[in-house]
């Protein structure tokens, strides 16, 4: 079982009912394992920076702040407002959906944060990581979202689905 869960299947259980050491043993494993499928569907919504300082317990310094140079990445789509009104809501959420997926996909993968959707937006962040430029990884993070928002609208466009443009900006301070 231990191999399992050490494969990243969470599923396992490992104790069992015994009064000794090792059903004590066991009771600790699946509670460690419990918190850590907890802690992998938060950290779908948590950003990295957040679960590093909840799991540290230092909330106080957390909640001071500090200043730190950081990249702002915002998207939206162009005329949302009119395309809500042209397209049914099933046609809006799924175009949406894929949309979002792949925003999200492309930040990520250049080390940026969402930090909310505001409608059709994005808005994400790119702290300060040694060896690499906030700004550069933002400026790679919207060339990906552009390509992946070319892909989408090639795709819709065989599929005789509506089409929509994007916009992304960025700002560092």
């Amino acid at each position: 079982m231990l191999e399992r869960i050490s494969r990243g299947d969470l599923e396992a259980s490992i104790g069992e009912s015994r009064p000794d050491e090792l059903g004590k043993a066991g009771e600790q494993l699946d509670l460690m394992t419990r918190e850590l499928k907890e802690r992998r569907k938060i950290s779908k919504f948590v950003a990295p920076q957040v679960m590093e300082v909840i799991s540290r317990g230092d909330l106080k310094s957390a909640a001071d702040g500090r200043l730190e140079t950081v990249a702002i990445l915002c998207s939206d789509i162009r005329n949302f407002t009119t395309l809500s009104e042209c397209h049914s809501p099933q046609e809006l959420f799924a175009a949406l959906n894929e949309h979002v997926q792949a925003m999200v996909e492309a930040i990520q993968h250049c080390k940026g944060v969402v930090d909310r959707f505001i409608g059709d937006a994005v808005v994400a962040v790119f702290y300060p990581i040694p060896g690499t430029d906030q700004r550069l990884r933002a400026v790679a993070a919207a060339q990906e979202m552009v390509k992946a928002h070319q892909q989408i609208t090639s795709r819709r466009r065989m599929a005789n689905l509506f089409t929509y443009e994007i916009g992304v900006g960025i700002d560092a301070g």
